[in-house]
């Protein structure tokens, strides 16, 4: 017999040893009485935890401020009881709670509030419905540059979108250049050609990954923002139209 043989035959046996109880677990576990020739130890782990304890687990879960798994995360504490016992079982229920209640939930991370400098000297606020801020603009070769800088950094990577606005026409991407820095600020330099005939501009700001295009295009649409997505509005005018 070489080493490997020997080597698999312990590995077989270990195996064996471990699954020879299975069955009088599983029969503990259940709230059975019979342990047959269960160690004592391993007896005791397998034990149910009771009433009083399972009361306080339901009433920890539904008082968790978290939506509801997708999945059942829970089916696998069921089997641990044979090998951690009622207190790391517990302990394991606990941390699930707390990592789910920590979480930002499913609208995504709350982002800081937004203001919008215009050639960096004018400044208009997200929450504003109405802006006194122009975008003044004399040609079409005349540049312009937006820069949308949150109040604090955000909690995590943004990503902006950009659209003009023309009466009720459909928002449209405006052609320009959009920078986001890593410190979540937006900047927008283009020309006065791009704008076309714009009468505002719509900068939307997201969380990173959360939004798809689409989505930002239909909160231009509405202007609507929120502590999830900020949307800030630009006036344009062209002078000599």
């Amino acid at each position: 017999m070489t080493k490997d043989d020997e080597a698999l035959g312990h590995l077989r046996d270990h195996v064996r040893a471990e699954r020879a109880h299975d069955a009088a677990l599983e029969r503990l576990a259940r709230g059975g009485a019979d342990a047959g020739d269960v160690p004592e130890t391993m007896a005791a782990a397998s034990a149910p935890l009771g009433a009083s304890f399972e009361d306080a687990i339901v009433a920890k879960l539904t008082s968790a401020k978290a939506a509801p798994p997708k999945t059942a995360p829970l089916l696998f504490l069921r089997r641990l009881g044979p090998y951690v016992g009622p207190v790391a079982l517990a302990a394991a229920v606990l941390l699930y709670v707390s990592t789910r209640g920590a979480g930002t939930g499913d609208d995504g991370p709350v982002l800081p509030d937004y203001a919008a400098s215009v050639r960096g000297d004018q400044t208009l606020r997200a929450a504003a419905a109405q802006a006194d801020s122009r975008l003044r603009v004399t040609s079409d070769a005349s540049s312009f540059e937006i820069v949308v800088r949150p109040a604090t950094a955000p909690s995590s990577r943004v990503a902006a979108w950009v659209f003009t606005r023309d009466g009720d026409e459909e928002p449209a991407p405006l052609q320009a250049d959009v920078d986001v820095s890593p410190e979540g600020a937006v900047r927008i330099r283009g020309t006065g050609a791009s704008l076309g005939s714009a009468r505002e501009l719509r900068v939307v700001v997201a969380p990173a990954g959360r939004t798809k295009f689409d989505d930002a295009a239909a909160r231009a649409r509405t202007g609507t923002t929120d502590e999830h997505v900020r949307v800030l509005v630009v006036p344009v005018d062209r002078e000599g139209r």
